[in-house]
Protein backbone atom coordinates (compact mmCIF):
# COMPACT_ATOMS: atom_id res chain seq x y z
CA UNK A 1 0.00 0.00 0.00
CA UNK A 2 1.63 3.10 -1.18
CA UNK A 3 0.05 5.01 1.89
CA UNK A 4 1.64 2.88 4.30
CA UNK A 5 4.94 3.10 2.88
CA UNK A 6 4.46 7.28 2.48
CA UNK A 7 4.00 6.70 6.14
CA UNK A 8 6.95 4.54 7.26
CA UNK A 9 8.88 7.74 5.66
CA UNK A 10 7.64 10.40 7.20
CA UNK A 11 7.67 8.36 10.77
CA UNK A 12 9.10 11.66 13.01
CA UNK A 13 7.24 14.16 11.08
CA UNK A 14 4.59 16.17 11.81
CA UNK A 15 1.68 15.83 9.41
CA UNK A 16 -1.59 16.50 8.54
CA UNK A 17 -3.58 14.77 6.19
CA UNK A 18 -6.41 14.99 4.02
CA UNK A 19 -9.16 12.99 2.01
CA UNK A 20 -12.22 12.01 1.55
CA UNK A 21 -12.04 8.46 2.89
CA UNK A 22 -12.03 8.14 6.31
CA UNK A 23 -11.11 4.85 6.85
CA UNK A 24 -8.01 5.38 5.03
CA UNK A 25 -6.75 8.64 6.56
CA UNK A 26 -7.31 7.15 9.65
CA UNK A 27 -5.68 4.10 9.07
CA UNK A 28 -2.64 6.21 7.53
CA UNK A 29 -2.36 8.43 10.63
CA UNK A 30 -2.58 5.36 12.87
CA UNK A 31 0.67 3.90 10.64
CA UNK A 32 2.30 7.03 11.01
CA UNK A 33 1.90 7.11 14.91
CA UNK A 34 2.95 3.54 15.08
CA UNK A 35 5.92 4.66 14.17
CA UNK A 36 6.96 7.46 16.21
CA UNK A 37 5.29 10.35 14.02
CA UNK A 38 2.49 12.82 15.00
CA UNK A 39 -0.51 13.50 12.29
CA UNK A 40 -3.77 14.38 12.34
CA UNK A 41 -6.43 13.78 9.58
CA UNK A 42 -9.10 16.13 8.23
CA UNK A 43 -12.32 14.60 5.93
CA UNK A 44 -12.84 16.78 3.24
CA UNK A 45 -14.67 16.58 -0.51
CA UNK A 46 -11.32 18.06 -2.64
CA UNK A 47 -13.67 18.71 -5.68
CA UNK A 48 -15.72 21.13 -3.64
CA UNK A 49 -14.67 24.74 -3.48
CA UNK A 50 -16.11 25.39 -0.03
CA UNK A 51 -14.53 22.13 1.33
CA UNK A 52 -11.24 23.41 -0.15
CA UNK A 53 -11.35 26.38 1.76
CA UNK A 54 -12.26 24.91 4.83
CA UNK A 55 -9.36 22.72 4.66
CA UNK A 56 -6.98 25.25 3.80
CA UNK A 57 -8.31 27.37 6.82
CA UNK A 58 -8.40 24.20 9.37
CA UNK A 59 -5.01 22.98 8.02
CA UNK A 60 -3.06 26.83 8.85
CA UNK A 61 0.60 26.99 7.56
CA UNK A 62 2.13 23.89 6.25
CA UNK A 63 5.77 23.37 5.39
CA UNK A 64 4.91 20.70 2.48
CA UNK A 65 2.03 20.29 0.33
CA UNK A 66 1.62 17.09 -1.52
CA UNK A 67 -1.28 17.14 -3.85
CA UNK A 68 -2.06 13.40 -4.79
CA UNK A 69 -5.84 12.81 -5.24
CA UNK A 70 -7.24 11.84 -8.29
CA UNK A 71 -10.15 10.70 -10.20
CA UNK A 72 -9.38 7.86 -12.85
CA UNK A 73 -12.22 6.72 -14.74
CA UNK A 74 -11.36 3.74 -16.28
CA UNK A 75 -13.53 3.72 -19.74
CA UNK A 76 -12.73 4.95 -23.17
CA UNK A 77 -13.06 8.95 -23.25
CA UNK A 78 -15.42 8.54 -26.09
CA UNK A 79 -18.07 6.34 -24.16
CA UNK A 80 -17.76 9.20 -20.95
CA UNK A 81 -20.38 12.29 -20.80
CA UNK A 82 -19.65 15.93 -19.30
CA UNK A 83 -20.88 14.89 -15.67
CA UNK A 84 -17.49 12.39 -15.70
CA UNK A 85 -15.19 15.13 -17.45
CA UNK A 86 -16.19 17.80 -14.93
CA UNK A 87 -15.43 14.72 -12.21
CA UNK A 88 -11.77 14.14 -13.13
CA UNK A 89 -11.38 18.21 -13.84
CA UNK A 90 -12.51 18.88 -10.15
CA UNK A 91 -10.35 16.52 -8.75
CA UNK A 92 -7.69 16.30 -11.15
CA UNK A 93 -7.12 20.17 -11.64
CA UNK A 94 -9.03 22.08 -10.35
CA UNK A 95 -8.58 20.77 -6.15
CA UNK A 96 -4.89 21.25 -6.48
CA UNK A 97 -4.88 24.44 -8.11
CA UNK A 98 -7.00 26.22 -5.67
CA UNK A 99 -5.32 24.08 -2.07
CA UNK A 100 -2.12 24.94 -3.48
CA UNK A 101 -4.02 28.87 -4.01
CA UNK A 102 -5.04 28.94 -0.67
CA UNK A 103 -1.48 27.92 1.27
CA UNK A 104 1.08 28.92 -0.75
CA UNK A 105 0.81 32.76 0.88
CA UNK A 106 1.24 31.20 4.32
CA UNK A 107 4.59 29.51 2.94
CA UNK A 108 5.87 32.34 1.13
CA UNK A 109 4.93 34.65 4.82
CA UNK A 110 7.31 32.08 6.41
CA UNK A 111 9.93 32.16 3.36
CA UNK A 112 9.69 28.51 2.60
CA UNK A 113 7.29 26.08 1.19
CA UNK A 114 7.26 23.35 -0.72
CA UNK A 115 4.30 22.00 -3.65
CA UNK A 116 5.01 18.23 -4.68
CA UNK A 117 1.88 17.51 -7.16
CA UNK A 118 1.58 13.54 -7.91
CA UNK A 119 0.37 11.67 -11.25
CA UNK A 120 0.15 8.49 -11.84
CA UNK A 121 1.07 6.60 -14.76
CA UNK A 122 -1.97 5.48 -15.53
CA UNK A 123 -3.20 8.80 -16.32
CA UNK A 124 -1.29 8.44 -19.83
CA UNK A 125 -3.59 5.57 -21.35
CA UNK A 126 -6.61 6.82 -22.99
Amino acid sequence: MMLGATAEQIAGWDAELATLTGSLGYAVVNAIAENGGLARFFAADLSDLESLRVLANRVGTVDILVNNAAVILPAPTASQGVASFEAVLAANVRAPYFLTAALAPAMLAQGAGVGVHVSVALARFP
